[in-house]
């Protein structure tokens, strides 16, 4: 009927923080990374720097995600309603991240890191987040924000920056649809 609005499903911090994580998996698994390398014609060396591609991939991809998260709750009143899911995203991913990859003991440094990394990047222009992300998947040493210099990966940084705006649309989609039980 037309006018009338469907009230968003209550949800807790939790299950939310979930359903995101699974929303990450989908938008920062290895599919589309490969998917992305295939468009971009990269190849990865040997399967330790395909691994380690990966998880800056998902590391980046946590970025966007809190990112996401904080767009969401701006207002003071609620900032500390999006905290409390960003913090319970990432403590899920720590503990998944740990079971598959048993050799990562500084996870949370590492996330902690990246987050800042990609802040810094994005602070004054938004699109050299990608440029950043290009350089931690890839392995190039840039700074963050630093234009890279091969076409290939300047076209996955490009790419990046598709995946950024993207999972950020699906963030938001899901607080249109979900509200939060507090």
């Amino acid at each position: 009927m037309a006018g009338m609005s469907v009230q968003p499903k209550l949800v807790s911090i939790r299950d939310a923080a979930t359903v995101l994580l699974r929303m990450h998996a989908e938008l920062f698994g290895p599919r589309p990374l490969r998917s992305l390398f295939d468009l971009c014609k990269i190849r990865m060396r040997d399967g330790r720097d395909g691994e380690r591609a990966w998880l800056e991939w998902m590391y980046f991809g946590l970025f966007v995600f809190v990112d996401g998260i904080q767009d969401n709750f701006p207002v003071s009143s609620n900032v500390g309603v999006g905290v409390a899911i960003a913090r319970e995203l990432l403590s899920q991913f720590q503990f998944h991240a740990t079971k598959v990859m048993p050799s990562l003991t500084t996870i949370q440094q590492e996330i902690d890191e990246r987050i800042k990394r990609y802040e810094t990047a994005g602070a004054e222009h938004y699109e050299r987040i990608g440029f950043a992300a290009a350089a931690a998947v890839l392995g190039l040493e840039a700074a963050p924000g630093t234009v890279p210099q091969s076409l290939e990966a300047f076209e996955f940084s490009i790419g990046a920056n598709k995946f950024h705006i993207g999972a950020l649309k699906a963030v938001n989609d899901f607080f249109k649809e979900y509200r939060i039980e507090t």
